[in-house]
């Protein structure tokens, strides 16, 4: 195990994380990293009208609330995957918006996964499923901050590869919002980022990298949810020193 293997190298089990050394390590000791420890499961969290069969077994994501976890080993394995009616694909990029959108019903008109922040392997594998099995809209929601902005252009470029054909947008991440008062300011490493970023000559949503950098501004995406706590009914003052 990755922890195990990384304790009895350094003493401690999170000192680094071992993917993010993945060439190194590969180059040196000449197979691939998966060979020589073992990472923990992961999966990719989806909701919506979908099948598919895996090892003789028929799956329905709908027979879970409120969501299903596809794991890895299960996305590259499984098979036969259905979409009933509907063809659009909704990617959020952080797991709080992604419940509340499936608590407000979006995964009974949609396919919703959660891709927390760049696509993984796991994320790749299920979303080329669904694409396979019909998709032909893809609507990213992240954060309106440099990173959330690069990661819908590494997943617009990506879903390029994999079908031309299906169209790719974002979803309430235009430049607007960046004037609310609770937004908060660019950090350093935000700044490196976001003009890395706007030197992309293809890079989207340019508008909205325009007006972070004017404003000097960034919000995350749990600040668009609806239904603040003031509507509920249950409203609480909280008083911060």
């Amino acid at each position: 195990p990755e922890r195990v293997f990384v304790r009895r190298l350094l003493g401690q089990t999170k000192v680094v994380r071992l993917r993010d050394l993945r060439v190194a390590l590969e180059g040196a000791v000449g197979c691939r990293l998966e060979e020589l420890v073992r990472f923990h499961v992961d999966s990719v969290l989806t909701a919506g009208p979908v099948r598919y069969r895996i090892r003789g077994v028929n799956v329905d994501l709908r027979g879970s609330a409120p969501w299903t976890a596809v794991t890895e080993a299960a996305s590259a394995e499984l098979s036969d995957v259905v979409i009933e009616g509907t063809v659009e694909l909704v990617t959020i990029e952080n797991q709080t918006v992604f419940e509340s959108l499936l608590y407000e019903g979006l995964a009974k008109t949609a396919v919703v996964v959660f891709t927390a922040g760049y696509l993984g392997t796991v994320q790749r594998n299920w979303i080329a499923s669904l694409v396979g099995a019909g998709v032909r809209r893809v609507r990213h929601w992240g954060d309106l901050d440099p990173w959330g902005l690069d990661i819908y252009r590494d997943l617009r470029d990506w879903l390029r590869t994999v079908d031309p054909d299906v169209v790719v947008e974002p979803w309430r991440m235009g430049p607007a919002p960046l004037e609310r008062a609770d937004t908060q300011k660019l950090t350093s490493e935000d700044w490196v980022k976001l003009h890395r970023y706007l030197a992309l000559k293809d890079a989207p949503l340019r508008e909205t990298a325009e007006a972070m950098r004017r404003l000097g501004r960034k919000l995350e995406q749990e600040a668009l949810l609806d239904a603040p706590a003031a509507e509920s009914g249950c409203a609480a003052q909280i008083q911060v020193d």
